[in-house]
């Protein structure tokens, strides 16, 4: 499981994102599009894990890392286009691309690794 560099890409998501929740949460007080933006980034958080554990089912695998991928598209859109964050304060955006880079990558690896394991199988 952690031998994967697609484990470390996922495992980089979750930390990418649990910072960014952590930057959310402690920006103030919470108006009501804040309360959305935290649980996708918790939402993001919880996938990001469960898709390091379900290593054996690549296919459910890949299919998890684009709902995480989709789940990032939203939060970035949301957070550009409700202007949630001041100009002054783009961290969190970046962190959003950097959380959406890592889960591309993954991707990339796990459709990398299933094909090996077919091609393997055709093999035998």
């Amino acid at each position: 499981m952690i031998q994967r560099i697609q484990t470390v890409y996922l495992i980089l998501v979750a930390v990418v994102m649990s910072l960014q929740t952590y930057i959310v949460y402690s920006a103030g007080e919470l108006p009501v599009y804040r309360y959305l933006v935290l649980s996708l980034c918790a939402l993001s958080v919880i996938l990001a894990v469960t898709t390091i554990f379900l290593y054996k089912k690549r296919s459910l695998q890949i299919k998890c890392g684009y709902v995480l991928l989709l789940l990032l598209l939203a939060l970035l859109a949301f957070a550009i286009a409700s202007n949630l964050y001041p100009k002054d304060r783009w961290i969190p955006v970046v962190l959003a691309v950097v959380a959406l880079v890592f889960d591309l990558w993954a991707i990339r690896r796990i459709e990398k690794d299933d094909r090996l394991v077919k091609s393997l199988d055709r093999l035998r």
